[in-house]
């Protein structure tokens, strides 16, 4: 009896190959030619089909793709809604990317949205981001510039 269930344990922790994780990986194998020849705009085709079956990773992996211009020249605009998409597929690394992206323009709206994401990620305990945040009080980038807030932010403790 014993050794029966042992068998159904030991069957029930094997790990689950979903077709996404099957997407992801040949994206990887087709972008660094790992084993196969390398194609990029067929990994391009592999990569944007997980992302529209719900992969954050996938839409991560695009919006890098689309912001560092490997795949084509950079597209800032089309890397900003890769990054909103896997960030809202609950991807957290793209709430860091996204506020940087938002950081450098020069619209309020934009650098608002910003350092509300840099807030968010600094709460989840995110030093780098609260970094930004102290920053942006130190000198007044999307928030009103506060010296005595900024030197709070740095002094703390995470």
């Amino acid at each position: 009896m014993v050794q029966q269930q042992d068998k159904k344990v030991r069957r029930s922790r094997k790990a689950v190959v979903t077709p996404l994780a099957v997407e992801a990986n040949v994206t990887l194998h087709l972008e660094h030619g790992d084993g196969i020849r390398q194609d990029v705009p067929q990994a391009l085709r592999w990569t944007r089909k997980a992302a529209g079956l719900g992969d954050g990773v996938a839409a991560f992996n695009l919006a890098l793709s689309y912001e560092k211009g490997t795949i084509s020249r950079p597209n800032l605009r089309r890397a900003e809604h890769w990054y909103r998409r896997a960030l809202a597929l609950g991807f957290p690394p793209a709430r860091m990317n996204l506020a940087a992206m938002l950081a450098n323009s020069s619209r309020k709206a934009r650098l608002k949205e910003s350092i509300a994401l840099y807030r968010a990620s600094a709460r989840l305990g995110d030093v780098k981001a609260l970094l930004f945040v102290a920053y942006a009080y130190e000198v007044g980038r999307g928030v009103r510039k506060n010296l005595k807030r900024a030197i709070h932010i740095y002094k703390q403790d995470v």
